[in-house]
């Protein structure tokens, strides 16, 4: 394995001494290996804080530099941050070293090169040491061979034969050669491990700072606080349980209409999860308001369900692998400041046909029956809570009506609405103010009837997300009543009543 000695106070000799024996401060050549993987800790100092500044100095990989240290490659360091460089490393002679180009500025020295700019990875004598040109004839715009200081990460080739087979082995020097190499090992080890709870403390330290330390001016509900990093306002969440798979998923999945994740960080028991910030906040939130100034149009309703249905989708069927999200509510359905929907909260996610035998999960009201067994994790359970959230965009009930000191699902008591004799003449009692008037409740109407497909006891009798889309987008979503559209007939879809079936009804509990 290559050995470094110690160089102690060699960097800032300039004597010249070490332009006839090698440095003291390079590995030594004793194994079998002629290149390999090493690192170097750079100092950011002006100009070099950046990764592309950094990786250009170093003749380094960018990207590289920004997946070892976990920094984006726009991302302007602060002087005096330490930064791990991978560099390649072969055998000079007696030596591993990386050897860089570096144009000489204006004013410079051998010292100052080596003191200044490379903060230490060479020393002045080892500059001296690889180049022709005297101190006293640096030029500006010169070029000088820089040999880098490093750390070894490459793994341990065995020691050398004994040069005599007949002289008894020693086992001395193989005592020492693993010692060493388990120092030098240990000692990258928690050089890495340091910059890695250094890196974290400080991503938790300005999370912090953007939430205002979690106060409550900063709570948005439960565990969710509000925060601004460097002008953006961005939503974080607080997670104490393991949100490993959530975060995982998360990464690997890009819709419009699921809440994009930022980022994460786990500090001691806690884990913050970093989202895009949603102005109007969750669905549930928005039906609750009241008031002349929260009027909800048939068009903004339709248009919220239509993106549900586009972000169900894309989980059921785009993502790879495919996705069941298991606790679709309109809590978990978020509106940005133009009232545009987003999927949040994966923590019950599961992949699509998993087995799973722990099934009793989600929220009353939006489990499908299925849910109380065991057996494999289907689209059709997300389906059958979208219908139940159909139901709240055009009635603004909870998904449990409350009365009588006990509780009524809501899809229980639109079904057996649907089945009086007027049941068009009942319907217009029971959706939300404003919607019925100027043949909305025809409109309504065959909304109900998607739902309640949605809603049947047999999973293999549900429409999928496809059959919703092509209700939903068939021209305008819904009809614009404020723009006193008398023809909503023409604005449904044709043969709806092939999606719902009477007989589909879901049996009343």
């Amino acid at each position: 394995m290559a050995q470094q000695n110690y160089s102690g106070a060699a960097i800032y000799r300039c004597n010249g001494n070490e332009a006839t024996t090698p440095s003291e401060s390079l590995y030594t050549c004793n194994g079998q290996f002629s290149s390999g993987r090493a690192f170097l800790i750079f100092t950011a100092k002006s100009p070099y804080v950046t990764v592309a500044a950094i990786a250009n100095l170093t003749l380094s990989d960018q990207a590289e530099i920004s997946r070892i240290n976990n920094i984006t490659t726009s991302r302007v360091l602060p002087e005096g941050q330490e930064v791990v460089v991978p560099v390649e490393c072969s055998c000079s002679g007696r030596s591993y070293q990386a050897t860089i180009t570096y144009q000489i500025q204006p004013g410079e020295t051998y010292f100052l090169i080596a003191d200044n700019t490379f903060k230490g990875l060479s020393t002045c004598d080892e500059l001296k040491h690889a180049n022709t040109y005297r101190e006293t004839s640096l030029l500006a715009g010169q070029k000088l061979r820089v040999p880098l200081r490093k750390r070894s990460i490459t793994t341990s080739p065995p020691l050398p034969p004994p040069v005599s087979l007949k002289s008894k082995p020693k086992r001395a020097p193989l005592i020492v050669g693993i010692t060493a190499g388990a120092f030098f090992l240990l000692i990258s080890l928690l050089v890495l491990l340091f910059l890695s709870w250094k890196k974290r403390a400080q991503v938790a330290d300005e999370i912090k700072k953007a939430t205002r330390n979690f106060g409550s001016r900063s709570r948005i509900k439960d565990h969710e606080y509000r925060g601004t990093f460097k002008r953006e306002v961005l939503a974080v969440k607080k997670n104490s349980g393991n949100a490993e798979y959530e975060v995982k998923m998360l990464y690997k999945i890009n819709h419009f209409n699921i809440v994009r994740l930022h980022g994460f960080c786990q500090d001691k028991d806690d884990l913050y999860l970093v989202y895009e910030y949603m102005a109007n906040g969750s669905l549930r939130d928005w039906l609750n308001r009241r008031g002349s100034q929260h009027t909800k149009s048939w068009y903004q309703r339709m248009r919220i369900a239509l993106d549900v249905a586009n972000g169900l989708l894309y989980l059921h069927n785009f993502a790879n692998p495919a996705y069941v999200h298991n606790n679709v509510k309109s809590s978990n359905v978020l509106l940005d400041g133009n009232l545009r929907a987003k999927i949040t909260n994966f923590s019950l996610a599961k992949e699509a046909n998993c087995s799973d035998t722990k099934r009793i999960v989600g929220t009353r009201g939006y489990m499908a029956p299925e849910c109380l067994g065991a057996g494999p994790v289907t689209p059709e359970v997300d389906v059958y809570a979208f219908g139940v959230v159909l139901l709240e965009l055009i009635t603004d009930e909870f998904p449990v009506i409350e009365q009588d000191g006990g509780g009524r699902l809501l899809s229980t008591s639109v079904a057996a609405l649907m089945e009086s004799l007027n049941a068009e003449t009942d319907l217009c009692s029971f959706i939300a103010y404003g919607l019925a008037g100027n043949g909305g409740t025809k409109y309504a109407l065959q909304v109900v009837k998607l739902s309640l497909s949605c809603l049947t006891q047999d999973p293999s009798d549900r429409p999928d997300m496809i059959e919703m889309l092509s209700f939903f987008s068939n021209g305008d979503p819904a009809p614009r009543l404020d723009e006193e559209d008398d023809d909503v007939d023409a604005l449904l879809v044709s043969g709806m009543d092939k999606i719902w079936d009477s007989n589909h009804i879901l049996a009343r509990t």
